[in-house]
């Protein structure tokens, strides 16, 4: 049998580790140092090792993903009441997901309690985080509400009764971006604002294409905008924005992408997507580094096929 070379270090590592926890072991390596090690080797093998706090809608129940090589831990047994846009709050405390009724539905990220069911709010476009888990805002027709604490923001901005606003994001920071497409126009808008950077702008496209969707997936300045396929069933290319630099630091086309989103850090994007029928969660690295330079397409891309779900996924990303 031929052992690949991050199996070979693996066993070595163990082995250190095993005389290390004997009583007349001469090493003086300990189990801590050990198990870093091994933890440091398998990041370096694999930009997908190190992905912690995913949470996911599969088979119209919640599950968490503390990392992706261990089972996730399910919060919901209601596989027969469907859920969707679920969003992990950044102290990972609590979900929000929209139920059957269309109304947000707050969980316990520990356990699944249901902590408030709002049904005060329905026909929700997007709704987001603020603030660790203090403010959840959504996206209702052309305006913003929140609940929770009070959040310094700005309405979207429309000058017909028949504008749109299609995608709505906001980050704990103080910035936020809106899509609008005008009434009786064919193109759509980027509003962004900063206080903090003191950016006021306003964005008919990104290189050229088409902008649909907006997401803050840190409190950095970092947010990637999306381009929806021809039927508008999905993204089918986003752009990654990085420190307020509007020119995109990555790029990605794929025909079907539902709720992307990126790290920096990490520079993996996931999505769900559908294939045969079936739906799946897919993760790409984008970034350059050649990890083990092995250069292997399996490294690069992970499709989470055992879970795999007969109703639409739905994924969030606490970085």
């Amino acid at each position: 049998m031929k052992i690949r070379p991050l199996e070979f270090a693996l066993l070595i590592l163990l082995s250190l580790l095993s005389a290390a926890c004997s009583d007349d072991s001469p090493f003086i390596l300990s189990r801590e140092e050990a198990l870093k090690q091994i933890e440091e080797i398998s990041a370096s093998r694999d930009p997908f090792y190190a992905v912690r706090n995913v949470v996911a809608v599969i088979n119209n129940d919640i599950y968490y993903f503390d990392r992706l090589d261990v089972l996730p831990r399910r919060l919901t047994l209601t596989p027969g009441q469907a859920k969707s846009n679920v969003k992990l709050s950044s102290d990972r405390t609590k979900i929000a997901y929209i139920n059957a009724n269309g109304n947000p539905v707050i969980i316990r990220a520990s356990d699944g309690v249901v902590l408030e069911t709002l049904t005060a709010y329905k026909f929700i476009k997007q709704m987001g985080w603020v603030r660790n888990s203090e403010t959840l805002f959504m996206l209702i027709g052309q305006r913003v509400v929140l609940h929770g604490a009070a959040v310094e923001f700005t309405q979207p901005e429309v000058t017909h009764p028949w504008d749109e606003i299609t995608s709505f994001s906001l980050n704990s920071s103080g910035d936020e971006a809106y899509v609008i497409r005008p009434y009786g126009s064919g193109t759509s808008w980027l509003a962004y604002r900063s206080k903090e950077e003191n950016i006021d702008e306003v964005f008919s496209s990104f290189e050229g294409d088409r902008i649909d969707y907006v997401h803050f997936y840190d409190d950095k300045g970092n947010f990637l905008v999306g381009r929806k396929n021809y039927l508008g069933t999905g993204i089918n290319q986003i752009k990654c924005i990085q420190n307020y630099d509007f020119y995109p630091a990555f790029v990605l086309e794929y025909e079907d992408m539902q709720t992307p989103t990126f790290s920096s850090d990490q520079e993996i994007v996931f999505f769900s997507t559908e294939e045969n029928g079936r739906y799946y969660i897919k993760g790409i690295y984008l970034g350059t580094e050649a990890y083990g330079n092995s250069g292997s397409s399996d490294v690069l891309t992970r499709t989470l096929e055992q879970y795999e779900s007969e109703t639409p996924i739905w994924i969030d990303w606490a970085q």
